[in-house]
Parts: structure tokens; C-alpha cells; sequence
């Protein structure tokens, strides 16, 4: 301010002044208020929906849940022709596998992936009340390392509502007290009143495979039958009579 400002000129900016800053201050007073008044006044509640909250799905997911076939499904809907790049080989309705525990009717499929050799087998079960207990009982089953070597259990996400059970079996080296246990992965899912096993002996991920079965399966409720097994067709190294791996 210039020195030949009158007293009477200073006087007045700098009332002016305090005015201004006295002005602030109440604005930001009442900013504040608002805020608080917003932070606790229910219809400002802007907080993550249950739809924000979710994990995001795995790629195999089915995202929206399965709509399973009725209970009466045949092997023409539970067992389809092809799926995800898998083509059906052979198929029977022997799904018993004692080595597992899984002593039950059921319809059995084996898998070959388009030009390649790797196979995958799959039994799906009619459900039980205590499906949840059988995966359990199935991984208490392979938890013997005298028997099985070193097993890795997980349970994967592959649709809302589901219990999982995936396993991943080393092979034993010779010399071994468990030697001739052969390398094998498995996916066990108990879902709306069906019980799936996906297994294989080369095929480490069948969260894909299972996966793209379900779609099949839930997509196409009509198909032709599959057909019927060749002799000697059925062939796995963790034999179905339990003789590899002993009850």
C-alpha cells in the first residue's frame, strides 16, 4: 500500500480485509459441517455394492452357475459327443472306482484331445446328501504317502455353490515303497445334485476340461448317443478294480 494512502483509505481495505477472511473462515466451517453432516446421514452412503465386492472369476468359471440336466438324464445328455476340443473315444455306464472310494452307478467317458494324445476320463455320479463328505473321504483316501506318494490337494473355484477337490499325484520312483503308482490329476465337484470327476494321466489343468463339459451339458439337452465301447478300449493305469492301487 502506498505511503500516500490517507488514514482513512487504510483504514478502510483493511476492514475490508478482516471482513474477507472472517467471511472465509465461516465458509469453511460450514464445508465441514456438510461433510460430517453427509459422512453420517444414511442417504449419502455411496460404500461398494455386493456386486463390487465380489473376487473376480477364474477363467474356467461358468460365471453365472450350472443348470443341471434333470435326474433322469441318459448317457446321451450327461455324455456328449464332443466338448472344448475334446472328443469322446469310448463311453459305458461302469463308473465304479474302487481306488477312490467312488463304488456307485453312474456313465463313464473317455476324452481325447483333437491331435493329440492327451486322454481324459470322465464319471459323473448321480447325487447324494453327503457328496461333500465323499470328497473329503476321497482325500483322506489319497493322504497316504505310503500308498500314494506325494498328493497336492487344492480346491479350485469353478461355479457358486460348488465343493471342489482337485488332486495332483507324483509318480513314485522305482525302489520306492509306493513304486508303480502312476502320475495323476483329478477334479472332483459336487454340484446341484450331480457328483463330476474329471481324470487324467497327462492333462495337469482339468478345471478347463470340466468346465467346458458343463457348458455342453447345461447348452445342449438333446443329443445322439455316444458309441458304444470298442473291447480293450478301456484301459487305465489306475485300474477300476482297484488291482494297481489296492483298496
Amino acid at each position: 500500500m502506498s505511503d500516500d494512502a490517507s488514514p482513512t483509505t487504510k483504514s478502510a481495505l483493511g476492514g475490508t480485509l478482516l471482513a474477507l477472511l472472517a467471511a472465509g473462515a465461516v465458509a469453511l466451517v460450514i464445508v465441514i459441517a456438510v461433510l460430517l453432516f453427509r459422512q453420517d446421514d444414511p442417504r449419502f452412503d455411496v460404500g461398494l455394492t455386493d456386486a463390487d465386492q465380489l473376487e473376480p472369476v477364474t477363467e474356467a468359471s461358468l460365471n453365472a452357475g450350472w443348470r443341471a440336466p434333470s435326474a433322469d438324464a441318459g448317457s446321451a445328455v450327461l455324455v456328449p459327443q464332443a466338448f472344448g476340443g475334446w472328443d469322446l473315444e469310448t463311453s459305458d455306464e461302469n463308473a465304479n472306482n474302487p481306488a477312490f472310494g467312488l463304488n456307485r452307478e453312474g456313465f463313464h467317458g473317455r476324452y481325447t484331445r483333437a491331435g493329440t494324445a492327451t486322454a481324459a476320463d470322465l464319471y459323473v455320479y448321480p447325487g447324494q446328501e453327503d457328496d461333500a463328505a465323499v470328497l473329503q473321504s476321497v482325500r483322506e483316501r489319497l493322504s497316504d504317502p505310503a500308498r500314494f506318494g506325494d498328493v497336492r490337494f487344492s480346491e479350485p473355484a469353478l461355479v457358486p455353490g460348488a465343493k471342489t477337490l482337485r488332486f495332483d499325484m507324483t509318480p513314485q520312483t522305482e525302489g520306492a515303497e509306493n513304486a508303480g503308482v502312476p502320475e495323476s490329476h483329478g477334479l472332483l465337484a459336487a454340484v446341484d445334485g450331480w457328483l463330476l470327476f474329471a481324470r487324467s494321466e497327462n492333462e495337469a489343468d482339468l478345471l478347463p476340461f470340466l468346465a467346458a463339459y458343463m457348458r455342453a451339458v447345461e447348452a445342449d439337452a438333446a443329443g445322439e448317443p455316444p458309441p458304444a465301447p470298442a473291447p480293450g478300449d478301456r484301459t487305465e493305469t489306475i485300474a477300476d478294480d482297484g488291482a494297481e492301487i489296492a483298496d
